[in-house]
């Protein structure tokens, strides 16, 4: 059974698979230097979607179709324009993880997925979970289910130690590049569960806040001679902001390291870590105070967890481990697979939780069992705050039936800003993909081929003005001498 577990991240995206010969999850290639993948969409003129790096480079050439961190605008019903065209959060949402189904499918597995877990943050309330229940059922997910975040990177952490004698409850600190996440996992009858009682953090509190606020330090620095960073030109910017993005990861690992950052002028300063922690002071500070809510409520029911796990990359700067440890008098562990324990927990749960009686496909030649009633459809309408949620979808060995109603135009992108009417139903089909990845290859283009693609948009008329009014003249006067 083809099993698929993803980390739908703020700023990553990660997937794994189950493999049936080790009995472990591994994660899948999904960038081009490393599994992760940024949770980043392009829209071109026409309407055309790239996703991930491809994303991103056109967006040093074309900055008003990209669109980054759109998993913070998941739950709000709203809309987003790139360039010039309107479309809902949720169908670009669906785009994105259609092109992540149909890599695995198509790299990995090389046949379809039968069973996929998709991860969400432990404070997501039913508006964004059944936003993202709909993008998930648009992408053509035969069965899924949606798994909080801490869960999945607990199960993935205590499935690895099995045997050892790190207890049946976890305190989890999920710092990651988008959301805060603070929950105890518990081991209850074979089954790691989350009591929604303890879960605390922030949705919109991540990584990328801390960028913000190097950036502000660099504002701080650099601004009387050089300008601020976001008044830069777009290329400079982008460079500026990837170099502290590095410097800040580097930093984590160093006790100094030298910025070199290409302003009109190239300058150059050296920041040790200890002042990188005074800029990120605001963004730890909130942090901590969650932290200490969480701990102040469970001490309030006689609780005190005896294990901190920290998850995410956020999570591995050491001010932060240090000032855990100070709250709370525990050494926090520092796992190994930190940074994929999420995606390797979501795969690990999708194998836990399956179980005959549930719709997951067989497999080829196989019967596909009946769908429960507690599976219909009704299921994805329904505002639920449970740590899973199962959907299935009729017969499970073939997409569900479109009606003619839902064709593409339903969520192809219109030249107004209004944003289109929130369709509920599960069987919209997702916006158009580019055309390299629909004849079954990853749209994997350079810069350079993106910009001569993106003429294909300029009407046939400008092409015969250019050619009548100034290459037919040159032609003549050429002929004439």
């Amino acid at each position: 059974m083809n099993i698929l577990g993803i980390d739908f991240g703020t700023t990553k995206t990660l997937a794994a698979r189950w493999d049936d010969r080790t009995q472990m999850p591994r994660t899948i290639r999904l960038g081009r230097s490393g599994d992760a993948i940024p949770t980043t969409i392009y829209a071109d003129k026409c309407g055309r979607l790239e996703f991930g790096e491809d994303a991103d480079d056109m967006r040093v050439l074309d900055g008003a179709g990209w669109k980054g961190r759109i998993k913070r605008d998941l739950g709000k019903g709203s809309s987003v324009v790139l360039n010039s065209h309107s479309y809902r959060v949720v169908d670009l949402v669906a785009s994105y993880l259609y092109y992540i189904l149909r890599r695995a499918e198509e790299e990995v597995f090389h046949g379809p997925v039968d069973r996929a877990v998709i991860t969400v943050p432990a404070l997501y309330g039913p508006a964004e979970r059944d936003e993202l229940k709909q993008a998930a059922a648009q992408a053509r997910f035969k069965t899924f289910e949606l798994l909080d975040e801490p869960v999945a990177a607990g199960l993935a952490f205590l499935h690895d130690k099995t045997g050892t004698e790190l207890g049946d409850a976890i305190m989890v600190f999920d710092w990651g590049g988008g959301t805060l996440d603070l929950a105890l996992v518990e081991s209850q009858d074979g089954e790691f569960k989350v009591n929604h009682r303890w879960i605390g953090g922030d949705k919109n509190l991540g990584g990328e806040d801390i960028d913000d606020s190097v950036i502000e330090g660099v504002d701080v620095l650099c601004s009387e001679e050089h300008g601020r960073v976001d008044e830069q030109e777009d290329q400079m910017r982008l460079h500026i902001q990837r170099n502290l993005k590095e410097g800040k990861e580097l930093l984590s690992r160093r006790s100094e390291h030298t910025f070199r950052l290409r302003f009109k002028q190239p300058i150059e300063f050296k920041w040790s870590r200890e002042e990188f922690e005074t800029f990120m002071a605001t963004a730890m500070n909130r942090a901590l105070d969650c932290l200490r809510e969480q701990l102040r409520k469970m001490t309030a029911e006689g609780i005190k967890p005896k294990q901190v796990l920290l998850i995410g990359g956020s999570s591995s700067i050491p001010v932060i481990k240090r000032r855990i440890e100070d709250e709370m008098g525990i050494k926090p562990i520092l796992w190994e697979h930190s940074q994929t324990a999420v995606a390797l927990g979501a795969a690990t749960h999708a194998v836990r939780s399956f179980r005959p009686s549930q719709p997951v496909s067989p497999g080829r030649g196989a019967t596909p069992p009946q769908v429960q009633k507690k599976y219909s459809r009704e299921v994805i309408s329904a505002p639920s705050y449970s740590t899973s949620q199962s959907i299935a979808f009729g017969d499970t060995n073939r997409p569900p039936k479109v009606p003619k109603k839902y064709t593409r135009e339903v969520i192809s992108p219109s030249s107004s800003s209004t944003p289109q009417p929130d369709n509920t139903s599960n069987t919209t089909l997702p916006p158009k993909l580019p055309k390299e990845y629909c004849e079954g290859k990853p749209a994997q283009t350079s810069m350079l081929s993106s910009c001569f693609r993106s003429l294909e948009c300029v009407p046939s008329f400008v092409w015969g003005l250019l050619f009548f009014g100034i290459v037919l003249p040159m032609l003549r006067s050429c002929s004439g001498n």
